[in-house]
């Protein structure tokens, strides 16, 4: 099966956290990257504090780039309803 590196990077291109997962497909590997997302904001959320700013890539056994993502683009980000509004 092939392998992938699934990298989060900071606005300054800084890896924050890197990984290698074996997944059948581009297309697959682009979806575990999106999942690492989730689970790492879903861990900044614990914390109070979501940052959305860097991107997370990934790239095949010889360095090809298959997919860059903002990690803004991970989410579905639905208005919030306050009291005020009715």
């Amino acid at each position: 099966m092939p392998r992938f590196e699934i990298a989060m990077l900071e606005l300054d291109g800084q890896v924050q956290r890197e990984s290698v997962v074996s997944e059948p497909d581009d297309a697959a590997a682009h979806e575990r990257a999106i999942r690492e997302v989730r689970q790492l904001v879903a861990a900044m959320a614990l914390e109070g504090v979501i940052d959305l700013s860097g991107r997370v890539e990934v790239r095949d056994q010889e360095g090809n780039l298959v997919s860059s993502t903002a990690l803004r683009e991970a989410f579905d980000v639905l208005p919030g309803v306050s009291e005020d509004d009715g």
